[in-house]
């Protein structure tokens, strides 16, 4: 059964179902902290999103170390991190037990609709505990950009089977990543992107002369999965005039800055560290292209707030941005070759002119922004408390970003 025109425009532009706004009580595997910033910003971009259109949305989970600041308040958006208590085994149990507690004290000052989880591990299975403790439907996101490396323990797998058997919709942050789920899970898996609040970033008036410096910029943590060292190889094969940013920081710091040392590009190459999403902008403003030289991703964010931004850009097919990133934006190349990737940025500098920047900011708006975000968890959510499959043809609010991805083998 699919969601009538009627059932859907009960949803109305200020986030009313069924006459009311929805209560939601998301579930969060961690918090952003002083040691890591950015962590799930998609998600809380999404609960603040849909705390401005009028619905209420409780965060709860665990995290950690001490929590940064909290999101916004607007009255209808609340945040209650906990840390996570003592040491040993059995502090995911305790963790699980006071999460419950404070969930079954919130619905019952006033009831919640849904429980939404991002990442089946490590607190997944406390969100079915509390569902179900709750006698409410569960709503499962994954974004584990490689789910195999993250379900090779028990536990892991346990968590999955959880989602399985109890979540009433799975959803994943991106086509492959959604594949990947529905392979394992066996269950229909409906890819949906994360939130981008495009409004952030602006067009500037960018141009690139012949001569002039050419400013690329990659966003993200300085990891493997990342592909930094791909960068790092591609610009010792470009010529002095091109520049490199690295936003982000991680593990892979230290080999990456060696790196720039052996290939002797230091002069070309500059390391900013963890930056705050309010200042991801501005740099983006400065560039003239962005890179992702990732070998896998769910989605990319950075990609898709570097389109929003105008700018053109040379992703490779790592599993979410070549979903998105077309030749009106860029180019899409294969991962882990750094001739490909320096040949790619080559030619992208030499039809820059053709690039309509406005154009590439317009369409990552209505893909990404803020009003096309709201309408696809809004229908989402409706699917569930209706109890039907979610809508996947164009209808009053547009598709679901993809139709639902099965699992491979049981494909005719």
């Amino acid at each position: 059964m699919k969601i009538s025109e009627q059932d859907l425009r009960a949803i109305s532009a200020s986030g009313l179902f069924k006459g009311r706004a929805l209560r939601l009580l998301w579930i969060m595997p961690f918090w952003p902290t002083r040691t890591n910033p950015t962590a799930l910003t998609p998600a809380r971009e999404v609960a603040h999103l849909l705390a401005r259109a009028g619905h209420s949305v409780a965060l709860l989970g665990m995290s950690e170390e001490t929590p940064e600041p909290s999101l916004p308040d607007h009255g209808n958006l609340y945040e209650d991190p906990l840390v996570r208590p003592g040491s040993g085994p059995g502090r995911q149990a305790r963790g699980a037990i006071e999460i419950a507690r404070r969930a079954r004290r919130l619905h019952a000052e006033q009831p919640f609709d849904l429980v939404y989880v991002r990442f089946a591990h490590p607190i997944g299975v406390t969100a079915a505990i509390v569902a179900a403790l709750l006698r409410l439907p569960l709503i499962y996101q994954e974004e584990a950009p490689d789910l195999a490396a993250v379900t090779e323990r028990r536990i892991e797998r346990f968590s999955m089977w959880t989602m399985k058997h109890r979540a009433r919709l799975l959803c994943a942050s991106g086509p492959s990543c959604a594949a990947d789920v529905a392979d394992m899970l066996d269950r229909p898996v409906y890819p949906i992107p994360l939130a981008v609040d495009t409004d952030k970033f602006h067009l500037p008036s960018r141009t690139l002369l012949e001569k002039e410096q050419v400013r690329l910029i990659a966003v993200g943590r300085l990891h493997p999965q990342k592909g930094t060292s791909t960068l790092i190889k591609a610009m010792s094969k470009l010529p002095s005039r091109f520049e490199l940013d690295l936003v982000g920081d991680g593990e892979g710091r230290k080999d990456a800055e060696e790196l720039v040392e052996q290939y002797q590009i230091a002069d070309r190459v500059r390391f900013h560290g963890f930056q705050p999403p309010s200042a991801i902008a501005g740099f983006l403003e400065r560039a003239h292209i962005f890179v992702l030289p990732s070998r896998v991703e769910s989605f990319c964010v950075a990609a898709a707030e570097a389109l929003a931004s105008g700018l053109p850009t040379v992703v490779t097919r790592c599993g979410g941005p070549e979903y998105f990133v077309g030749e009106e934006d860029g180019r899409v190349i294969k991962p882990n070759d750094p001739t490909a990737l320096a040949h790619a940025i080559t030619h992208t500098v030499n039809r820059y002119r053709e690039f309509n920047q406005h154009a590439i900011r317009e369409r990552a708006h209505a893909r990404f922004g803020p009003a096309a975000t709201l309408q696809l968890y809004e229908k989402m959510f409706a699917s569930v408390l209706l109890g039907v499959e979610p809508e996947t043809e164009t209808g009053p609010f547009g598709p679901f970003w993809f139709p639902p991805v099965h699992n491979t083998e049981s494909k005719p």
